[in-house]
């Protein structure tokens, strides 16, 4: 009996492209008292040609995407912990063909074939945030500027306290360049103007935002999103940086209050 009997085939991607996307897991996971907690799982979805991969908790959200081959659609929310077994057999040059199964059109399996082992990865049934509507980039009021990864990554890793569940530290904007300051060191960055510039200043958990710096390595360069902090209701407004190299990375960060 063939093992893929009652599963449809979806869609063929390059192990490099799935590892990558994989990496969304970041946004799933929520720092608490008791240690890492689940989020609501991996939002994996096929639309108009892009596949996306969608983290999120409260906090934070990852949505990673790049072009498929593929003219239908498709979604399915992947169990974080599942999907990550992933990572175990999927090798850069592998090539991964992922079939899945529907019960009562829910997806109910998928399962990933490479290099001879079918790994089926757990699924979740619900419904996920509408991740799209965050995104800051688009809207008129937001401002942009462009930063170099080292630097920045750099920059913040001193300010990284291992001892505390996180690490504040403000971005201080000003024409000149980004202060970035907490309560013992102050380092300056430089950036070049994007679209449009506004001074201003926030506060966000280093630690979580240097993850994200160091999950992309071979990113040279981010654009850093924001809108005008001047208002306790802006405040509200999330901070996102966006990274491109074939697959786009958006990292959506809340500003500390």
């Amino acid at each position: 009996m063939n093992e893929l009997d009652g599963y449809s085939f979806l869609v063929t991607m390059n192990g490099s492209s799935l590892l990558e996307l994989l990496k969304v897991n970041i946004g799933c996971k929520k720092k608490d008292d008791g240690g890492w907690l689940e989020g609501m799982g991996i939002w994996f979805e096929i639309s108009n040609r892009v596949v996306n991969f969608v983290g999120t908790d409260a906090a934070k959200l990852f949505w990673y995407s790049t072009p498929i081959e593929y003219d239908g659609s498709f979604n399915v929310i992947l169990e974080r912990t599942s999907a990550l077994q992933l990572k175990k057999f999927v090798k850069k040059n592998s090539r991964v063909s992922i079939y899945f199964k529907k019960e009562d059109d829910f997806v109910s399996s998928i399962v990933f074939s490479v290099n001879d082992n079918l790994i089926e990865v757990s699924t979740i049934k619900g419904r996920f945030p509408n991740y799209s509507a965050v995104i800051i980039e688009d809207k008129e009021d937001v401002f942009s500027i462009i930063i170099n990864k080292k630097a920045l990554q750099d920059a913040l890793q001193p300010m990284i306290d291992k001892k505390d569940s996180f690490s504040r530290v403000y971005f201080v904007i000003n024409d000149q360049d980004i202060s970035l300051e907490n309560d013992t060191i102050v380092n300056k960055i430089d950036f070049q103007l994007h679209k449009k510039f506004v001074s201003t200043e926030f506060s966000l958990d280093a630690k979580i935002l240097l993850e994200f710096l160091k999950s992309i390595k071979d990113i040279k360069e981010v654009v850093l999103y924001y809108t005008s902090q001047d208002s306790q209701v802006s405040h509200l407004k999330p901070i996102q940086f966006f990274a491109k190299d074939g697959i786009d990375r958006r990292f959506l960060i809340m500003p500390l209050r």
